[in-house]
C-alpha cells in the first residue's frame, strides 16, 4: 500500500461518518440506564440501607458509564470530521472474483412456492484480503490495475474504492 494523496471531505462523506457515530450514540443511550440497574441491584451487597445519597452517586456513574462508551465509540470518526480531510492509498488488484451465492428464501414458507434467487458478489483480493466491490467497479478493472482505497485517516474507515485513472 502506498499513500497517494489527500482530499477534503464531501458531503456525502461526512454523512456517512455522522451515520457511523449513531450506533455508538445509541449504545450509550442504552449502556446508562443499565448500568444504573446493574448498580441497584449489585450496591445493596455492600451497603445495607442505600440512601437518596448513594442512588444519586449511583445515577452520576450510570450517565458517566453511558458517556464513556459514546466517547470511545465516536471519538474517531468526530476527530475525522473536524478533521475534514481523507486519503487515497493506492493498491494493486492481485486477483478478481465473483461468487454465485443464493437468497436465503425470502421469508417464504415453503421452498416449494419459488426457487430462491442467484445474486453474484464480486471481489477483489489485494494482497490475500478480499474486497466486496461493486458490479460497475469490477467490470471496469482487471487484475494488475491500480485502484484508489479511499479512507478516512483517523478512525480509518473505508469510503470507497476507486479505480485509478
Amino acid at each position: 500500500m502506498s499513500y497517494h494523496s489527500k482530499q477534503k471531505l464531501t458531503g456525502k462523506d461526512i454523512k456517512e461518518l455522522k451515520r457511523q457515530c449513531k450506533d455508538g450514540i445509541v449504545l450509550s443511550i442504552l449502556t446508562a440506564p443499565a448500568a444504573f440497574v446493574l448498580l441497584a441491584f449489585i450496591w445493596p451487597f455492600f451497603i445495607s440501607d442505600p440512601s437518596i445519597i448513594e442512588y444519586s452517586l449511583m445515577a452520576v456513574v450510570a450517565i458517566s458509564c453511558g458517556l464513556l462508551v459514546a466517547y470511545v465509540m465516536t471519538n474517531k470518526f468526530l476527530k475525522d470530521i473536524r478533521n475534514d480531510e481523507k486519503e487515497l492509498h493506492t493498491k494493486v488488484i492481485d486477483k478478481m472474483e465473483n461468487h454465485i451465492d443464493f437468497d436465503a428464501g425470502g421469508g417464504k414458507s415453503s421452498c416449494l412456492l419459488k426457487e430462491k434467487e442467484a445474486f453474484t458478489s464480486f471481489y477483489f483480493v489485494i494482497k490475500n484480503t478480499r474486497y466486496k466491490v461493486k458490479k460497475q467497479l469490477y467490470e471496469q478493472c482487471q487484475e494488475g490495475d491500480e485502484v484508489f482505497f479511499v479512507i478516512a485517516p483517523i478512525s480509518r474507515y473505508q469510503f470507497e474504492i476507486i479505480l485509478k485513472s
